[in-house]
């Protein structure tokens, strides 16, 4: 009963707090945490073989009832799951991360089988992380740091549950916490909840805040140990006599979890009563303690930790740990820093690049600027080393600048006070501007003091006398630097840009959309007048290639650009049309802006664009629409180099419609201007109002042209922007049958060419709710059907239905192989079954389907296909007479899983991966995803070579493969020894 009413009164202070935050949830779901070490460990120990074997335990431990898996499976069928994995940085790849992410995978291959409804969140820090969730299926969001207000507002929440909302207190803690958020040093260490509570605790106690992180949760362990002494029992007493015992109890303990985290079956953060007794009696021992003191005290702090010492609490029954990674983090370092100068500078450069030792170095390394100051020099060198010098002479690491990333890491950690000492940070750091990769520039300004500022200028003015390449990092920091003020910046900016040629114009006009870059934009706008009107979409879409992506300002740039964002980001209700579409039992809805009242052109300003670009003639027919104004419009825009196959939402849907019949040869060009044959504004209205009621398919006319002439229903489905598509209402898992699919194949056959691939390629992809028992041989046969149609279209085409059927019919993947020779294009297929992988290795001569093979999941191939595909590259790897298409898929697959030989076919898998990118075979950047590396320092070598070979790449595949290539080097263990490096 009582806990009943814990129970209550919690969910109603909960439900409360939500709604004021606005933040109440608009569905019921199952919710279920996950955290990512216990599920490792259960893996690694042979515990739990799935992840729903291991929720199932973990429900049934904390209920009366035995759950299986069968019965979660069935739930998870019934009712939604929100399902959050927690900590995927707590499982590092030196570990079994692998097996985790299978594990996660099998899941929701189960959850796509039985078309569950299932939300799920995964959490992790940035260090190791490589998209391993993909961000073509999972939306990434970064937690930013938060700002002074947002920091403030949580403090002020936690001030009055603490101590009541006027309290004299309260007011002094909210005093001292403004004074800290308006001191640059101090504000940082303000920049996560955590951390906030760390600083609303040390406050609450002393005046005065401290200004690196290292300090920061020295003091807060202070802070706490000073609370329990005031405290009354018999742990006080062990407190004031052994704090120094206590202290290395802590650092004990957290090397030797941080060690262990490291190795498969050990990540969770915890240890045995008897480890802990063990590491006790250890430390006691050392000091002299013996006999009956030494077992009385031994017993007395081991039990003190049972309900809590200091930082260590009990995890669950019979273990103990830290209740937060970082805390652990910081022992870790304390105990590695517990020796002679010449021992720390060797653990520095032991655990200098790896991912999971990360957060362990940077607490040691503010150590020595807040207390072995004579060690800074060494730790300049450990990074200046990083960049320099590798263990194998072989190895190409130099070229990851893993040493410029550690000085970032360290200039951004904040403890870096000393000029001196900044600038050689500052100057490593910097050498990022030669890298590819921009997913770390963006930290460097805020992480400089005024003198670096200064050194990082001097820099760039170096870079640039050098005649270096002006690279995407060194505009990214230029623009942070305008950003903030800085005129130097801003006119070194415009003097590069002024320098460029218009194609280098065009990548810095790229590079503002990717990177939502205000500043960039302003200097590059211009560029926006010369871009293929077809390639406007990519533009504006280009900030969703990156993981972590914000919102573009709408005041960037000239007004008119402005138009284009706003509609993009922000699409208005204004002017929209909803029309839907009946296609057999299912319903297509999009959005078409009125042509009369289009978002874009309504008060469009284009009083800086030339009076003979194409944009003035698509706003004097939006202003005045007339069959005139159209030809006008559409000839205009034809002549720019418009493609009206692709989708383009905002042009006026008559000036798309014209240009497609154009395109489909219905129309002739010359008749543009003949409203019998592209209608007047009355016409026009009349087609916008018949999209107020539902139209058949049927209904509509073959073409534009003769829905004008026909006075027929027509709807531009290609000018839509946002398009949802609903099976029949009957149907979900069950009601989509073989009937409906084989009535969809027949309708789409014979429907209007301009619909047609689109509402089949939506149509395919809502096959994936079908349960795999569900999709027999006639299902089988009409999504091959309804796919074909689709891959007569343009955009990728999803064939994941593949995956459920029940059985494919002999055959399936010599059709995938004729499809895609009738209609060479893009195909979706994530995971492949493995019949269609035995059939290519059965016929090596199905090119097509090998090379679509070459993007789906290759780590599904089993270990005989892969010994018939190691034997198919030897034969064939220095055969010239081999039809490239073979050679190409079978080098990238047997690439996936089989290091080089030798460097005889080291060379012939660089030269034939090479000719197929050139040949348009394959696209490089699914080559840099599927290349093994395992610490191969051969493989290393590969990469690089493939990539050195094609001096035209686009800077997404380099990004791509560095960073893979980070990732495989952070990610080896290291040789820390928990025995010989233990807390002295």
């Amino acid at each position: 009963m009582g806990r009943s009413t814990e129970v209550a009164q919690a969910v109603k202070l909960i439900t409360e707090q939500a709604a004021r935050e606005s933040l109440m949830p608009n569905s019921h779901r199952w919710p279920v945490k996950v955290p990512l070490t216990q599920l490792a460990d259960d893996l690694a120990h042979g515990h739990a073989k799935s992840l729903l074997q291991f929720i199932a335990a973990r429900a049934s431990d904390s209920s009366d009832v035995n759950i299986t898996p069968q019965d979660l499976r069935e739930w998870l069928a019934t009712f939604p799951w929100l399902l959050l994995l927690d900590g995927l940085d707590e499982v590092p790849a030196s570990s079994n991360r692998d097996q985790v992410l299978s594990a996660i995978n099998e899941f929701l291959m189960d959850v796509d089988e039985i078309s569950a409804d299932v939300m799920l969140i995964a959490t992790t820090r940035p260090q190791g992380y490589t998209e391993e969730f993909s961000p073509s299926n999972f939306m990434h969001l970064e937690l930013k740091p938060l700002g002074k207000e947002r920091a403030l507002h949580y403090a002020g929440k936690l001030a009055t549950a603490r101590h009541g909302a006027d309290s004299e207190r309260s007011t002094r803690l909210m005093h001292r916490l403004n004074q800290a958020a308006e001191e640059v040093s101090t504000a940082r260490l303000m920049s996560s909840p955590l951390q906030v509570t760390i600083m609303a605790v040390l406050l609450d106690r002393m005046g005065k805040a401290p200004k690196d992180r290292y300090t920061l949760f020295k003091d807060y362990y202070r802070v706490i140990y000073e609370r329990e002494l005031e405290k009354e029992g018999a742990a006080t007493n062990l407190l004031r006599d052994h704090r120094a015992d206590i202290d290395t109890i802590h650092a004990d303990v957290g090397l030797l979890l941080q060690t262990r985290s490291e190795r498969s079956g050990d990540t969770e953060s915890r240890i045995s009563i008897e480890e802990f007794s063990t590491i006790i009696r250890q430390r006691l021992e050392s000091e002299g303690h013996a006999g009956g003191s030494l077992n009385s005290l031994t017993k007395s702090i081991s039990l003190a930790a049972t309900d809590r010492l200091v930082f260590l609490v009990p995890s669950r029954a019979g273990e103990v740990g830290f209740e937060i990674r970082s805390l652990q983090e910081f022992w870790a370092a304390d105990a590695l820093m517990s020796a002679s100068d010449e021992e720390v500078r060797d653990r520095l450069s032991l655990i200098s690049s790896s991912s999971h030792w990360r957060n362990v170095f940077l607490f040691a390394v503010g150590k020595i600027y807040a207390e072995r100051r004579h060690l800074r020099d060494s730790v300049t060198a450990v990074v200046a080393e990083l960049n320099i010098h590798t263990k194998d002479p072989q190895a190409p690491t130099r070229r990851l600048a893993l040493g410029s990333r550690l000085a970032l890491d360290i200039l951004a950690d904040g403890m870096v006070k000393a000029p001196k000492h900044e600038a050689v940070l500052v100057d490593q750091a910097v050498k990022l501007f030669g890298l590819p990769s921009i997913n770390d520039i963006e930290r460097l300004v805020p992480a400089l003091s005024d003198s670096g500022f200064q050194t990082a200028k001097g820099n760039v003015e170096n870079w640039l006398i050098e005649g270096k390449r002006t690279s995407e990092n060194l505009l990214i920091f230029l623009a942070d630097l305008t950003a903030r003020g800085d005129a130097w910046a801003k006119t070194t900016l415009d003097t590069i840009y002024a320098g460029m040629d218009k194609r280098a114009q065009g990548r810095v006009l790229g590079l503002a959309f990717e990177v939502s870059s205000p500043e960039l934009l302003s200097v590059s706008a211009e560029r926006l007048l010369d871009v293929p009107i077809q390639d406007l979409p990519m533009f504006l879409a280009a900030r969703w290639r990156r993981p972590y992506s914000r919102p573009l300002q709408i005041n960037a740039g000239p007004t008119w650009v402005s138009n284009f964002i706003s509609a993009y980001e922000h699409p208005s209700n204004q002017g929209t049309i909803s029309p839907s579409l009946v296609v057999g039992g299912s319903r297509l809805t999009c959005n078409i802006s009125s042509f009369e009242d289009h978002q874009v052109w309504r008060d469009i300003d284009l009083n800086e664009v030339p009076v003979d670009h194409w944009m003035h003639a698509v706003k004097r027919f939006h202003d005045e629409p007339s069959t005139t104004s159209l030809k006008e419009a559409a000839i205009s825009v034809n002549v720019s180099g418009f493609e009206t196959l692709w989708s383009n939402w905002f042009l006026p849907w008559p000036i798309f419609a014209a240009l497609q019949d154009v395109a489909y040869e219905v129309t002739p060009r010359d008749s543009l201007g003949d409203p019998s044959q592209v209608g007047d504004a009355d016409i026009w209205r009349q087609i916008e109002a018949s999209w107020q009621e539902p139209i058949p398919l049927e209904r509509l006319g073959q073409s534009f042209n003769l829905s004008v002439r026909g006075q027929l229903p027509y709807l531009p489905l290609s000018a839509s922007l946002g398009r949802s598509f609903d099976p029949p209402s009957a149907s979900g898992r069950k009601g989509v049958t073989s009937g409906y699919l084989a009535d969809m194949a027949l309708l789409l056959s014979a429907s209007p060419r301009y619909v047609r691939s689109q509402i089949a390629q939506l149509t395919v992809s809502a096959a994936r709710v079908l349960d795999r028992g569900q999709v027999g041989i006639a299902e089988v046969e009409s999504l091959m059907r309804l796919s074909e149609i689709a891959m007569a279209g343009l955009g990728h085409v999803d064939l994941s239905w593949l995956t459920r059927a029940r059985k494919l019919p002999k055959g399936t993947g010599a059709w995938l192989n004729q499809a895609l020779g009738d209609n060479p294009r893009s195909v979706w297929m994530p995971h492949a079954p493995s019949t269609i992988y035995r059939e290519w290795v059965n016929d090596f001569s199905q090119v097509e389907l090998g090379l679509a093979l070459c993007t789906s999941e290759l780590s599904a191939i089993s270990k005989g296909d892969r010994g018939v595909i190691s034997r198919e590259w030897r034969k064939i790897s220095n055969s010239a007479s081999v039809d490239i298409r073979h050679r190409s898929a079978v080098c990238l697959i047997v690439s996936s899983f089989e290091p080089c030989r030798d460097d005889e076919d080291f060379s012939a898998r660089i030269e034939v991966l090479t000719a197929a990118v050139k040949a348009g075979l394959l696209d490089p950047e699914y080559i840099a995803m599927q290349i093994l590396l395992a610490h191969d320092v051969v493989q290393q070598r590969f990469m690089f070579s493939f990539l050195d070979a094609l001096p035209e790449l686009d800077r997404d595949v380099w990004e791509v493969a560095m960073d893979r290539l980070v990732a495989d080097e952070t990610s080896l263990p290291t040789k820390v020894d928990f025995t010989a490096m233990r807390a002295r």
